[in-house]
């Protein structure tokens, strides 16, 4: 009897150690569980928080995109422009040299006119004293060489008469 209830006893601590060790493992099982379910829910915020970075990456790369395009529109037209300044500048130089090529033309032909001018005026003066001198009879023979000299002299390019 004894001996019965000593094994009774035996096996009735062997029960409660059992059951102290499943109710550990129960801990330990749900502890797990609570951890599994944490790191599920950061997992799941983690998958948001990328599909979120994601459409924001996919933003940005689209937008640097579109700059990138726009930088090299604005350096075309950059590039067109400075073309077009230097196509200008060559213009204007051409036509500062075409100006001074007809302003010293003109200048030339401003000096060649007066001469003519003045040629015009002594042979007027020359007509002018050889007609009174026809009309009151004098000789000018004298007077008339003396002119045409002079009138040769200060315009060599003009021939004798």
């Amino acid at each position: 009897v004894k001996l019965a209830e000593q094994e009774n006893l035996r096996k009735q601590k062997q029960v409660k150690v059992l059951e102290e060790k499943i109710s550990m493992a129960r801990v330990k099982f749900n502890e797990a569980g609570a951890y599994n379910k944490e790191l599920r829910q950061r997992i799941d915020n983690l998958r948001r928080e990328r599909v979120v970075f994601d459409g924001v990456y996919r933003r940005l790369e689209k937008e640097l995109d579109e700059k990138k395009a726009e930088m090299a529109q604005i350096v075309e037209v950059s590039n067109a422009a400075y073309d077009a300044r230097a196509k200008a500048k060559e213009q204007m130089e051409a036509l500062k040299v075409q100006a001074e090529q007809e302003q010293m033309s003109f200048e030339e032909e401003w000096g060649e006119l007066g001469k003519l001018i003045e040629h015009d005026s002594k042979m007027k003066e020359y007509v002018k004293q050889r007609n009174r001198a026809a009309a009151s009879g004098q000789d000018l023979g004298d007077e008339e060489e003396r002119l045409r000299k002079r009138i040769m002299h200060t315009n060599p390019s003009i021939t004798k008469d």
